[in-house]
């Protein structure tokens, strides 16, 4: 019955990767899925991704070790569909994954996926008690994917949004691994601002208030689209096309929006530990999402490790004052820390400035 109410399936969301990849992707690349353990109950986890060759006699490039990229909550590798080509100029092999509950990752069963009872949206009983629980729900199944590549020498991990908070926790848990760590407007980078500068809920605006009962309540935009049914594709049409314009002519916005609807209407997994990692703070300092486990106390351990993060100049994830405290912070412990800003770019700067992004990366 829900595949008649939802019109999207597994084969439908490949083959809406592979033509948005086929129109945008001009270098050479494979799809493959490496089956790995998940939980060690017999559970296997199949985590897609997409390696880029590097084809010979192209312009210079940089030492070409190996990158690795991340996309953020909610999306999946498609949307660096505008960056490929160009990482491919800078490294031997560029891969791209899924995590775990996302795009056309597997996705298992969420233990904190909400269920409604006669009291109303609430938790399952074996919602996730802890960060950590949620943080090695993705971590874990990352390692034996990087694992499974054996890679014969440090690599570079690029992370987006919730997938740069995540690529951090790998990194300060592996940085023998790691050559350079950059994270493109993440989540979860400075610790929540001191009580005193919190908001209270009840002095909070009607729409702020529905916002973070919602958020607390673990909703999620996925769910909308999937209870829509088959107006689900025309509001994510219109989504894309409020946040993004006409940047693209209308064939590409429609293999854009195709993408996005699928990739959200599947089976919502990965979408529910959003609530467990993170959490929206009205503040005097800046109102944004931080994380229940900031990273910024963490980086201390990626030892002699490059850490370079950047975030749009519009970017709603930049909350200037705690993230300029967190980065002078790091940097006085000894990290090597650089932080950049993107100009006319916001949460998504790698397709709001791509040029500037790339330069980002090449610095």
């Amino acid at each position: 019955m829900s595949g008649l109410w939802i019109p999207t399936s597994q084969r439908q969301l490949m083959q809406a990767q592979s033509n948005l990849l086929a129109r945008f992707v001009k270098t050479p690349y494979q799809s493959s899925i490496i089956t790995v353990p998940f939980d060690g109950k017999g559970l296997l986890h199949k985590p897609q991704s997409v390696e880029i060759n590097y084809v010979d006699n192209a312009p210079e490039r940089t030492d070409g070790h190996t990158l690795i990229i991340a996309h953020g909550w909610g999306s999946g590798l498609g949307f660096y569909f505008a960056n490929l080509d160009l990482l491919a100029q800078q490294f031997d092999r560029v891969i791209a994954f899924d995590w775990l509950g996302f795009g056309g990752s597997s996705r298992p069963s969420c233990r904190n996926a909400p269920k409604l009872r006669r009291s109303g949206l609430c938790l399952t009983d074996t919602a996730f008690s802890a960060p950590v629980e949620a943080i090695d729900f993705f971590i874990k199944p990352f390692e034996q994917f990087v694992d499974a590549l054996a890679l014969d020498r440090p690599f570079t991990l690029l992370g987006h949004s919730l997938g740069g908070y995540l690529c951090a926790r790998y990194g300060v848990k592996h940085p023998d691994k790691l050559k350079r760590l950059m994270l493109a407007s993440p989540a979860g980078f400075p610790p929540r601002p001191p009580e005193q500068y919190v908001i209270p809920k009840d002095q909070l605006p009607f729409g702020l208030k529905l916002i973070d009962s919602m958020w607390h309540r673990n909703f999620t935009p996925g769910q909308i689209i999937r209870a829509l049914g088959r107006l689900g594709p025309r509001l994510t049409h219109s989504i894309l096309n409020g946040r993004f314009g006409k940047r693209w002519g209308n064939a590409e916005s429609k293999l854009i929006a195709e993408y996005l609807y699928h990739i959200s209407a599947a089976t919502g997994s990965g979408e529910y530990a959003m609530n467990s990692l993170l959490e929206p703070v009205m503040s005097q300092l800046g109102s944004t999402v931080y994380a229940r486990e900031p990273f910024a106390p963490l980086l201390p351990k990626m030892g002699d490790v490059p850490v370079d993060i950047a975030y749009g100049d519009r970017d709603w994830l930049f909350s200037e004052i705690p993230v300029k405290l967190a980065a002078q912070s790091s940097q006085k412990q000894g990290v090597k820390l650089n932080l950049t800003m993107i100009p006319q770019a916001g949460h998504h700067l790698y397709l709001d400035n791509t040029p500037a992004f790339h330069r980002w990366i090449q610095a």
